[in-house]
């Protein structure tokens, strides 16, 4: 069945930052890819170990998401900055290599790709006003609604990224260990342009264009969602399908769990989108009163099957292992 999607409440960009209608700041890095052996667990438990030092020191952030996104390939231009550094006497033959080579690639793999990997933080502000919130909100829907200019558009949200700067300093300064950067103003747009260009040919310099006419034409393009997770996207060049798939259980265990590795490892690009929460160190909702209480209802299962002679699930067995642990 099809169904109307929400728009998305983002109305200004600046630099790495954005900024929602409700008054949310967000704070956009790319984190370069690290090169591992699927063979070399020690070096993939080191990484982990890295990560895990910086994520320690996003707590204070709350949650986040991290995008593994499958963006195009412009293998195109590489081989024509190649090209300029030819020799005379072997340019006829390395050109004749190198369209054979683009043939092979179009033949086997479509449209080439790579995975680039970005994270999304909120910039936490306790002195922006609840009016202050209420007022952008109001605004920007008359914005919509009347269609006001761009030049407008972006005087009236002028300067607002300046409260935000130190902040955005010092959460560079936590992920400079995983080399991460702060993405600069066209990529912040062309990444939130590109949920829209999922599998369809697209002209980058052309999407950042229009973002920067108007951030209103974030959303441009035929699009229809469906209930069961399928999206059908489309543009001047085609249509593409998309479908999103919800990963809801995981094993009881994670230790070794490599899954977007294997994902990776699939004929197809595959976007994933991870989105995660910090639970309170203390209090009833902690994560140890948490596992407390789940421990203690796994017992009691694994009491009353013992005490019906009943066979007992292999799962509940190992969750109060780990739990225990």
């Amino acid at each position: 069945m099809f169904k109307k999607r929400k728009y998305n409440n983002i109305i200004s960009f600046h630099d790495n930052l954005m900024l929602k209608e409700n008054g949310e700041v967000y704070a956009l890095f790319e984190v370069p890819a690290i090169n591992l052996s699927r063979t070399d667990e020690e070096a993939k438990e080191t990484a982990k170990a890295i990560q895990n030092n910086v994520f320690v020191d996003l707590i204070p952030y709350h949650n986040g998401e991290i995008l593994t996104l499958p963006m195009n390939l412009d293998v195109y231009a590489r081989y024509q900055v190649l090209s300029d550094d030819l020799a005379d006497d072997t340019r006829e033959l390395a050109e004749y290599l190198f369209d054979g080579t683009l043939d092979l690639f179009a033949e086997e793999m479509g449209s080439p790709y790579e995975y680039r990997y970005f994270m999304v933080i909120p910039l936490k502000n306790d002195h922006i006003s609840t009016n202050l919130i209420k007022t952008l909100k109001t605004t920007f829907q008359l914005f919509k609604e009347q269609a006001i200019g761009a030049l407008k558009e972006k005087k009236l949200f002028e300067g607002w990224h300046e409260e935000y700067e130190l902040l955005n300093e010092t959460l560079t300064s936590t992920l400079s260990s995983l080399g991460a950067k702060p993405t600069n103003q066209s990529q912040t747009l062309f990444i939130n342009r590109y949920q829209y260009l999922r599998g369809l040919f697209y002209q980058r310099e052309h999407e950042i264009h229009m973002m920067e006419n108007s951030v209103t034409n974030l959303e441009e393009g035929r699009k229809r969602y469906f209930e069961d997770g399928t999206n059908r996207l489309g543009n001047d060049y085609g249509e593409s399908v998309v479908k999103a798939l919800p990963i809801a259980y995981l094993p009881n265990n994670v230790s070794y769990f490599h899954l977007v590795e294997y994902l990776q490892t699939l004929s197809f690009p595959i976007e994933i989108n991870t989105k995660y929460y910090f639970n309170k160190k203390r209090g009833w909702n902690s994560i140890k009163k948490k596992a407390e209480r789940a421990l203690g209802r796994l017992k009691q299962t694994q009491i009353e099957a013992y005490e019906k002679d009943s066979i007992q699930n292999d799962n509940i067995g190992a969750s109060v292992q780990v739990l225990g642990m």
